[in-house]
């Protein structure tokens, strides 16, 4: 049962990352963003997004024990809170992108 409320979890965290940064990687055609650490966050998105790709997977192969297992549950759990921040972070900064593009255009016209 523990396992497949993890997975769950997991598959949904995952679903919801792995849009949110598809939608991210769309958007730097049109702006260059940075690879390395944000410095707002203080996170390193793509490693944080291994990180929990590869915590994923060994549970998906069965590799923890129980008492293993229920460190990287944790972590992992910890590393999607960061990584749904940092995303917040960058939806707001482009609504804010998006705004004053909308501002600058009314005032032409």
């Amino acid at each position: 049962m523990y396992w497949y409320k993890y997975n769950s979890i997991m598959a949904k965290k995952r679903t919801t990352t792995q849009l949110a940064s598809q939608k991210l990687a769309s958007q730097t055609k049109t702006q260059k963003l940075d690879s390395k650490t944000d410095t707002k966050t203080g996170i390193d998105f793509q490693k944080q997004f291994a990180a929990l790709e590869t915590i994923t997977e060994d549970f998906e192969s069965g590799k923890y024990n129980l008492e293993t297992g229920l460190k990287k549950f944790e972590e992992g759990l910890h590393i999607a809170q960061e990584l749904k921040k940092h995303l917040e972070s960058v939806e707001n900064r482009i609504q804010t992108i998006k705004g004053k593009y909308y501002e600058l255009t009314q005032e032409d016209e």
